[in-house]
């Protein structure tokens, strides 16, 4: 049977998250230079560099209550519609801000609050794709269609390491160079906004959906959020690259991230094509179990090796490993909740889970790493290591259950 989901849908879904994830991680991959031009030289205001970085996470939550049900109500193509609108202007409000140096204080606190919208409207976007290319596509195409869809995900992250390497060998000067990924990103979205509003989806909404109705389902909720750690374990190291490879040149950790992006893109496209359909749950036990392994053995050769050698063959493991995660546990997941219930349920789970991983953990990395480092990138991988055992007892709950809704939507 043909895939009832033409790929220029997928496009369309996935372009949207591609600028939403570039939009959000270029802060990251020049967060050196963001302290330099907003916060002053010293500890408390380097501190608040790195929560310009995290807050995108932190606010998630209270975005993805809002728009899950939203999503649910009034169908997820309503969020893109202006999800992708917000984070456009937000961007481009961060090119065009004026620095600490013309306008003191108020330069870092604007910045936070744009970082804070572009979180909210990311919230909406991120799981509402997911949701969306689910919901849009047969049973045995929704592993494939994943697997593109996180394909044009992981584009945004390598996109925007292009983008910032292509401007730093221009040889711009600094306060101009900085600017232009932000503005080109905005730029992008506002145009895609503009594409997006001619074409619509078929979908079911559900009018009865409300706040209560969702956290009624609480053990579902809790189940979903505890295994999708498993996802966001992943995006962890992709996001704070930069902090835990500190002592590398910053076009090293660049080139690093590009090639592991390339590894989880094709990576997702092939297991989403040739594994995922065959073997389901299956693989992400496995897949819980050896990234279990490869938090154990990293233990041990980074307290008799060099710590950023042994984190930079993590991140080739973590790479190919990610793209088979990415693939396949949104659709095992969405395969147990109620369809009423997808957008809300998954949003909400998805954005705790981010906020509890990738908008904390850089913080405990920083704190950690400060005195001793191979200590504390020791600490790290034993946190990591039980969250992946809480992460593998839940996705092992949802592989044993038979999926009640795997076919609706």
């Amino acid at each position: 049977m043909k895939n009832s989901m033409k790929i220029k849908y997928i496009a369309l879904i996935g372009a949207g998250t591609t600028l939403e994830i570039y939009d959000s991680y270029i802060v990251g991959f020049m967060l050196p230079m963001i302290n330099q031009i907003f916060f002053p030289k010293s500890s408390y205001f380097n501190l608040m560099g790195l929560v310009s970085f995290s807050i995108l996470f932190i606010v998630r939550p209270i975005g993805a209550v809002f728009w899950g049900i939203l999503g649910d109500k009034y169908g997820k193509f309503l969020i893109f519609k202006h999800a992708i609108l917000f984070m456009a202007l937000a961007t481009l409000g961060i090119g065009l801000l004026p620095t600490y140096g013309i306008i003191g204080m108020l330069a870092p606190l604007l910045l936070l609050f744009f970082r804070v919208v572009q979180g909210v409207s990311i919230s909406g976007e991120f799981g509402s794709a997911v949701v969306l290319c689910y919901e849009q596509s047969l049973t045995q195409y929704r592993f494939i269609n994943n697997g593109i869809l996180y394909f044009f995900i992981f584009a945004g992250i390598l996109i925007a390491s292009a983008l910032i390497n292509f401007v730093k060998l221009t040889g711009l000067p600094e306060n101009i160079a900085w600017r232009i990924p932000f503005l080109f990103g905005g730029l992008m979205g506002v145009i895609l906004y503009q594409v997006r509003k001619k074409i619509k989806f078929t979908e079911i909404k559900y009018p009865h959906v409300n706040f209560k109705l969702v956290f009624t389902n609480y053990k579902l909720l809790i189940i979903v959020i505890c295994a999708i750690l498993l996802i966001n374990l992943n995006w962890l190291y992709f996001s704070s690259i930069n902090i835990i490879l500190i002592d590398l040149k910053s076009n090293t950790i660049s080139k690093l991230s590009i090639f592991c992006c390339w590894i989880v893109m094709i990576g997702a496209f092939i297991s989403g094509k040739y594994v995922a359909n065959k073997i389901k749950g299956k693989i992400l036990v496995n897949l819980s179990l050896l990234i279990i392994i490869m938090y154990g053995s990293s233990l041990f050769f980074i307290n008799y090796f060099s710590s950023n050698l042994t984190m930079i063959y993590f991140y080739y493991l973590e790479a190919v490993i990610a793209g088979l995660i990415f693939a396949t546990l949104p659709v095992l997941i969405l395969d147990h909740i109620p369809s009423s219930l997808h957008n809300s349920v998954y949003n909400i789970a998805n954005n705790i889970s981010t906020t509890l991983i990738v908008g904390v953990m850089p913080f405990l990395i920083v704190y950690l790493t400060q005195n001793d480092r191979n200590l504390g990138l020791s600490a790290i991988l034993i946190i990591n290591l039980l969250i992946s055992l809480i992460s593998l007892i839940n996705i092992k709950i949802l592989s044993l259950n038979k999926p009640k809704y795997a076919n609706s939507g």
